[in-house]
């Protein structure tokens, strides 16, 4: 496995993650509230066919989505705690060209990152891969080549 195109992938994702952990956690505020204002289901009547009513099955699915959102929170929330824990460690160069080429959602010229950073393209990408060689071994504890 190449483990600094993994800590590539990890970083392009890491601003979408952020985003996420805000919208799951209003979508399961909002599941909490439909979940506390469930009407009573009546017992009184047999299901047709041995199914469940539709009432029934809502709350089935309200309690599957709500289960698996929070699993989705609980991951997101640990990647990117585990993403910003491994930039600490990088120089704010390192940094400044790793947030620059991989971790911002609108593309980003290489030649502003240079002109804005003052290095040529050859040392922005060597920063970059020195970055990334950092972060895979922070992260995964090797190199594709080990």
């Amino acid at each position: 496995m190449n483990w600094e195109r993994e800590v590539e992938d990890r970083l392009r994702k890491y601003s979408y993650r952020l985003d996420a952990i805000d919208n799951l956690k209003e979508k399961l505020n909002y599941i909490n509230l439909i979940l506390t204002s469930v009407k009573p289901i009546s017992i009184d009547k047999d299901p047709i066919k041995g199914g469940g009513s539709k009432q029934e099955d809502i709350l089935i699915n309200r309690i599957m989505e709500k289960n698996l959102l929070e699993k989705n929170l609980k991951y997101c929330k640990m990647e990117t705690k585990e993403i910003e824990k491994a930039l600490k460690i990088l120089t704010e160069t390192e940094l400044k060209v790793v947030q620059s080429l991989y971790m911002s959602k609108i593309k980003i010229n290489i030649n502003h990152i240079c002109k804005e950073l003052g290095y040529s393209k050859s040392s922005i990408y060597t920063i970059s891969h020195t970055a990334t060689r950092t972060l895979a071994l922070e992260l995964y504890g090797k190199l594709m080549t080990e």
